[in-house]
Order: structure tokens, then sequence, then C-alpha cells
């Protein structure tokens, strides 16, 4: 394996990170400068001849057409499409060459334990001195302005949230759900795997966040169910829902926590619910669309638009203050930008990812990454770049292709060095 796809596997693994700040000196996202001047090269001048990811490649090809045509047609050309055209192009290069996956795959699980390791420490600097170290890089400017910190601070809350290296701590958690189940499925090879899996499943309770616990029960129920049989698994479930109104008690005695608890219940106020503005708000909006609009979409982030000029009724209804209209689940973003066509042309190509997968960890994954559309980050480009390799990488089609590609070059190196 050459320095070059390390490199490329290790940069691609942090780009969610690197996604949060500018470049000094430009008004340009530090995650486009890298993508474009490193990552694109290293890939191009590694490109193989043959498609690593087969009819997977083309079926997220297909979609990524549709999605530009329509918006092109309803928007006209302006940064976010062309953002839209760059990205697609990026991604579909990555797909083609493939070498990195590898070192991808092992770069991501090292990071997510060494930012789960960090959280663990602002927790103990948190508890201690009510000041936990800061994991915003304060010498670099950052894409959502100034005063941008990993610690989140409430008017209603006396204890912060903690974020690692992010700004979220939603955005840590959904980056470290896929490493934990490459872990507990050991798709991934390392050492000390019980550790990590411990260390990252720890921060992620401390976190806080209500999309990483929720996922990461699930992750670790389709975990054991997968390893129980019979009456074993019956006990398991009788234990699991004795545990539940535990746990809930438990919560009550963490301030946090059960900030995050009343926030997805909706105890705040229904409009003001996380589970209303992340989950059901965009299906909302999705279901008082126009009949044309639901079928053929209204174009990339270009709803607020769209209903400015055909449904004003539909924009009052569900604006929300001064936060950005344009803000859905991934699932409900996809309907809304690209309608039924673009659903049907996603569900392809996540299907055929799901027929070429025989493992159930794989599946898990898949399941996994599927249910994190709950949050909008997923089809932001810096999260989505990951996820679209990551479901990749998982068909079998796409790893046998590598590896007889791997024998072929390891048989010409031989026969070179012999001669």
């Amino acid at each position: 394996m050459q320095m070059r796809d390390k490199i490329v596997g290790f940069i691609l693994a942090l780009y969610p990170v690197i996604c949060i700040y500018k470049m000094p000196g430009i008004d340009l996202p530090l995650g486009m400068v890298v993508m474009y001047l490193i990552v694109m090269p290293l890939v191009i001048s590694g490109l193989q001849k043959r498609y690593m990811g087969g009819s997977l490649t083309k079926n997220y090809v297909v979609f990524t057409v549709y999605a530009i045509l329509i918006t092109v047609l309803l928007r006209g050309i302006n940064n976010d499409v062309i953002g839209l055209i760059l990205n697609s192009i990026c991604i579909f290069i990555l797909l083609r060459g493939g070498r990195y996956i590898k070192p991808f795959l092992t770069a991501y699980v090292y990071l997510a334990v060494a930012f789960s390791v960090f959280l663990m420490v602002q927790y103990v600097g948190l508890l201690a001195f009510s000041k936990p170290i800061e994991g915003i890089l304060s010498f670099l400017p950052t894409m959502i302005g100034d005063e941008v910190s990993s610690l989140r601070t409430y008017d209603y809350m006396t204890v912060a949230r903690i974020a690692s290296v992010f700004t979220e701590p939603s955005h840590y958690s959904l980056y470290s759900i896929p490493p934990l189940a490459l872990l507990l499925w050991n798709y991934v090879s390392v050492k000390h795997r019980v550790w990590y899996i411990g260390i990252i499943t720890v921060a992620i309770l401390l976190s806080t966040s209500g999309n990483g616990v929720i996922l990461m029960l699930i992750l670790y129920a389709l975990f054991f169910l997968n390893r129980l049989h019979g009456k074993h698994a019956i006990l398991a479930v009788a234990i699991a829902l004795a545990l539940i109104p535990v746990a809930f008690k438990v919560s009550e005695k963490v301030e946090s926590l059960q900030y995050t608890l009343e926030a997805l219940s909706g105890d705040m106020g229904s409009d003001n619910s996380k589970t209303y503005y992340r989950v059901s708000r965009g299906f909302m909006v999705y279901g008082d669309l126009p009949p044309f609009a639901q079928v053929m979409g209204v174009g990339y982030r270009n709803s607020e638009n769209f209903l400015q000029s055909h449904a004003q009724n539909i924009l009052q209804k569900y604006r929300e203050g001064d936060v950005t209209f344009d803000y859905y689940n991934s699932i409900a973003a996809i309907l809304i930008y690209f309608g039924f066509i673009g659903f049907i042309l996603m569900t392809i190509f996540i299907s055929s990812v799901w027929r070429s997968t025989k493992q159930y960890g794989e599946k898990a994954l898949l399941v996994i990454m599927i249910i994190s559309c709950a949050s909008s980050s997923v089809f932001n480009t810096d999260t989505w770049f990951m996820y679209i390799l990551l479901m990749t990488a998982m068909s079998n089609s796409y790893l046998i292709n590598q590896e007889n590609y791997e024998k072929r070059e390891y048989k010409q190196n031989t026969k070179a060095y012999i001669k």
C-alpha cells in the first residue's frame, strides 16, 4: 500500500473536522481547498482502469445527474449548484479510485477513538474546573462565525454540553457511531478493540446527544440480538425492557440528559422540540408541496425560494423564527429537493448496496447510516462524503474488485523485482 493511499485515507477520515474551518486569508472553506488541491490530485494519480464500485457507482451517478439537472432547471446556476456539481465530481472520482478505502477505515476508527478520549478529558475538566479544554482551534476562522466553541451552554441549563473537536454534540455522535459499528462487528482489525468500543460508548453518553444515544441503543440491540437465539433472545429483550424505566429514572438526576429527553419528547413545546424540527417538519413540508413539486422536487436548498414564489402560505406555516428554513433531515431533504423521482433513485442506490452485502455486521452498519438520516448533517457534504464511501466499501463486489487489483499489483511488483 502506497503512502499516497494512506494520506488520502487519513484526510478523508478527518474531513468533517477540516470542514469546520475557513482557509486563512481567503473566504473559502478549508475542506474545499484540501479536497480539490490535495485529495483529488492524489486520487486521480492512482486511478484504476476498472470501476471499483461497479453498478453501485453508476446508480449513485444517476441520482446525482438528476439532482443537478432539476436544481439547475428550477434555480439556475449559483454557489450552491456549483458546490453540488463539484462535490458530485469529487464523490465520483473517489468511488472510481478505491485503494485508499482500507487506510480510510482504519484512520476513521483511530480518529473516532482519539476524539472520544478528548471528549472524556473535556468532561473531567468541566467537572473539576467548570471549564473544559476547548476543542475548536482559535487561530483558524470557522465557517459559522467567530464565537464558535465545542462547549455548548444554554440559558435554561446550568450544565454545559461538550462536543470534542466538533461544534455540536450531535456532530460528534454522528461521526462516532459508524466506527463503533465497525468495531463491534470487527470489520476493521485493530488492537485493543474492546477498549475502543468502551471509550466510544462512554463518550457518546457523556456528549448527551439525543441522536447519538438513540442510534447507539439501536446499534447495540442489533448486535446482541444477532448473537442470541430462542429463550436467550426473549430473556435479553425482557431485561432490556425492564431497564428502560431505570434508565429514565437515572436520567432525571442528570440535567443535560434530562434536557435531551425533553427536547426529543417534545416537552419543550411541540414547535420547539427536536423531534418536530429535525424529523417531522420536513415530511410535513413535503406533504404540503404542490403535486408537481412532490414528484420532481424543488431543487437543492431551494425550498424557501420556491415556496416564496409558488406557495407563501406554506412558507409562513413552517417558518421557525430566524432559523434557516432549509433545515431538514436527510430523507425529507431528498424528497423536498429532488422529489419522489430522486427518492426512488437514491433508494435504488442504497438497495444495491444492501443486496451486495452478506455479513450481518455490514447490514447493521448500513441500517445505522440510514437511521442517521434523521439528522441534516448526513446530507451535508462533509459527512456525506464519508457515508457514501462507507456504503460503497461495504459492497462485496467493491471489496472483491479491490482485492483482485491488489493481487495483480503484487504480482507485477514481484515480477519487476525479480527482473
